[in-house]
């Protein structure tokens, strides 16, 4: 499908054997030739003019530029915008800690600052995330409000099979900033709400209700909160859509 498209601009790599995810990721960046990286997986898309708007944004202090999406929920056969609130731009670390809302199918990132970082290979869940949150520290971030791609959530997503996995590696993540002294103060707290909003989903998925219940009324603010229950029932549905599937009823 790829040598179909006749463009030399087009170029194809693949690896010998199978490797993780974000290890995947930083030998594609290495085969890079351009000033910019952007990254769009198998199962999302762009708008036609996505990049061109995004470049636009671009000025000598900012590293990073994302916007914002669509989220294609193949289980409910809906779209929907991801957030309708204004995304935050400039110097954002703080503001992402309290709220995340980086897709890395909308992010453009200059070549140059994979010198300094890249994604940790031994991530399997929250690369993007390790990633993103190391650039906001000491770049500012751009951002164009459009919604600019679609993300398809068909509950077979490597986030959504491996919530565990999810929890342990923020877990991991918020130890070694707090021990480090990179999260201090509010960012500390806001952190470790983020931490027990996906322990809630975690608890909750394994049916461990009241453990749960107590993690979720800990989740702090309340849109968290509503994202918490939203994802948990998202869940359910597609558990249940699938077993439908699989005895034919």
């Amino acid at each position: 499908m790829v040598r179909s498209f006749q463009d030399q601009r087009v170029r194809y790599f693949c690896t010998p054997e199978t490797v993780p995810l974000y290890a995947a990721r930083n030998l594609a960046v290495a085969e890079c030739t351009g000033d910019f990286v952007a990254f769009l997986d198998s199962d999302d898309w762009w708008s036609t003019d996505k990049l061109k708007k995004q470049m636009k944004l671009f000025s000598p202090d900012v590293g990073l530029v994302y916007s914002n999406f669509f989220i294609v929920n193949e289980v409910a056969g809906t779209t929907k915008r991801y957030t309708r609130r204004s995304l935050p731009a400039g110097r954002i670390y703080s503001k992402l800690l309290k709220r995340y809302r980086v897709g890395l199918l909308t992010i453009v990132v200059r070549r140059e600052l994979f010198r300094r970082w890249m994604f940790d290979p031994t991530l399997e869940i929250i690369g993007d995330f390790d990633f993103v949150m190391a650039i906001a520290r000491e770049q500012e971030i751009a951002c164009c409000q459009e919604y600019l791609g679609w993300s398809r959530f068909n509950g077979g997503n490597e986030s959504e099979r491996k919530k565990t996995q999810h929890l342990k590696e923020l877990v991991m993540w918020y130890e070694n900033k707090r021990l480090s002294g990179d999260l201090s103060g509010r960012d500390l707290r806001n952190m470790r709400r983020m931490v027990r909003a996906k322990r809630a989903e975690v608890e909750f998925e394994s049916g461990n209700y009241a453990r749960g219940f107590v993690e979720f009324l800990c989740v702090r603010p309340a849109g968290r909160q509503f994202k918490v229950a939203q994802r948990i029932f998202m869940s359910r549905l597609s558990a249940r859509r699938t077993a439908k599937r699989v005895d034919g009823t």
